[in-house]
């Protein structure tokens, strides 16, 4: 029964195989080539604003932490946020600091090095700043931003952290020519803390790479 279904050859009785030509293969390379190059600006496009989601989020809620555990324990507490430079990942850190405390000193004494610093995952590719180059502080070549609470949980107004309001921590990818950009507005003394994506608000654009960590 399947001799009959099986193309012959002339002149022999066995059964003959088709495949591609030459002409056929490099067609369909030409196309899958074509479609990659369509393809992979928006992929890549989407898998940026994905990273961006993630981190603003996991700002976000380091910022919210920092500000819930001064009310819990009525006591100033800080959140910072620095490049790693190891992993080249946005990292972010939150210390419990005295009424006293400013920032140089947390600098000065080494508090800050020795801080649980949490990695952003997938973050190596971000930027992240402020529309203020005067809220980033450095020590050596590290650079970071910080944002103080008092035991209230308003903001903290002492020397060295983000202590106006109206500021914007802005997340951007590092690819040069995205508009795209993540935003977490600090907008009152009072603590109220909101994010933003670009457009959404006064300010929440591109920084500049001046104020960028």
């Amino acid at each position: 029964m399947l001799k009959f279904l099986l193309p012959r050859r002339e002149g022999t009785g066995t059964a003959t195989s088709k495949g591609f030509s030459l002409i056929e293969l490099i067609t369909v390379v030409v196309i899958v080539g074509i479609l990659a190059a369509i393809v992979s600006p928006s992929y890549i496009s989407f898998l940026n604003t994905m990273r961006m989601n993630n981190a603003q989020s996991r700002v976000f809620s380091s910022i919210k932490k920092a500000q819930s555990e001064a009310r819990k324990l009525k006591r100033p507490h800080r959140m910072y946020i620095r490049v790693s430079p190891t992993t080249n990942r946005i990292q972010t850190a939150i210390l419990p600091m005295s009424d006293a405390g400013t920032f140089r000193t947390d600098i000065d004494n080494g508090n800050i090095d020795n801080l649980s610093w949490e990695d952003i995952p997938d973050s190596s590719d971000l930027w992240v700043g402020t529309t203020q180059a005067s809220d980033i502080h450095s020590k050596g070549s590290q650079r970071y931003i910080c944002i103080g609470f008092n035991g209230d949980g308003t903001i903290h107004l002492g020397v060295g952290c983000i202590n106006l309001h109206n500021r914007f921590i802005i997340i951007k990818p590092q690819r040069s020519g995205s508009k795209k950009v993540r935003c977490i507005r600090i907008s009152t003394i009072l603590g109220s803390i909101s994010m933003f994506r670009e457009g959404e608000a006064d300010g929440c654009k591109d920084p500049g790479e001046a104020n960028t960590l």
